[in-house]
């Protein structure tokens, strides 16, 4: 797409909410601030109902993340729930906690009653991540796989694991749109042509560089100020620029 483009980040600091009306990215796109809206956002019934969508250009899932501290090893849900030293939760708001309080798999209905109990709820994913790093591996936190892969990643030296690789399977990120905008054609070919020629999987191999496998789990320090989980590459105005 031969066009230039402004960026600006949302005032609210959200991706959506509603409460009778829809704020944060979502709202932004619905009542016509912005052209669209590109972000971690999942392609969930909820959303799609209210805007349209591109086709995904990362394909995302739920994933667990922990501090293997060497005392127990978790791999699944289900090792989750049959231990009781580390307790768990996931963001307050979002695609991850409607899956669970939704899901009809026993398996989640489990999880999900279990973080009531728990009251192990995060009020957002900063919060939940901060709590399994602060935290001598006593907590894991639930949320969508690809923040969790490259977390972990980026901060292996700080014992950081992430599991699951998708314990639930979603439609992925897309870009958010106005219902019936002229856009949506475009940006899905442009979408489809990158995923063909292997662009997308570049771009995440950048920032998903695999420092795990290399030895290069060390910690960067700080930049322009801003917390060490900002790295993450959300910097999507590459996929956007391409």
């Amino acid at each position: 797409m031969d066009c230039k483009f402004h960026i600006q980040l949302v005032e609210d600091g959200n991706y959506d909410e509603t409460m009778g009306t829809w704020n944060g990215m979502v709202g932004e796109v619905i009542n016509e601030r912005v052209d669209m809206a590109v972000a971690d956002l999942s392609i969930i019934s909820a959303r799609e109902k209210a805007v349209d969508f591109t086709v995904p250009f990362l394909h995302t899932g739920i994933s667990i993340l922990y501090k293997n501290t060497g005392v127990l090893t978790i791999s699944s849900l289900d090792d989750l729930l049959r231990q009781d030293k580390i307790k768990f939760g996931c963001e307050r708001r979002g695609f991850t906690p409607t899956f669970f309080r939704n899901s009809k798999v026993p398996t989640n209905q489990k999880i999900w009653q279990a973080i009531l109990e728990q009251e192990s709820l995060a009020s957002n994913f900063i919060s939940g991540v901060q709590k399994v790093v602060d935290g001598g591996g006593d907590y894991a936190f639930m949320s969508d796989n690809p923040r969790m892969e490259f977390l972990a990643d980026k901060h292996c030296q700080k014992g950081l694991v992430s599991v699951g690789h998708g314990v639930a399977r979603v439609e992925g990120y897309g870009i958010v749109l106005p219902q019936g905008s002229p856009y949506r054609e475009d940006l899905n070919l442009a979408i489809l042509e990158l995923q063909e020629e292997g662009e997308l999987d570049r771009i995440k191999s950048k920032w998903w560089r695999g420092n795990r496998e290399k030895g290069l789990c060390q910690f960067q320090a700080e930049e322009n100020g801003l917390p060490w989980w900002t790295n993450w590459p959300w910097n999507l105005v590459e996929y956007l620029s391409l």
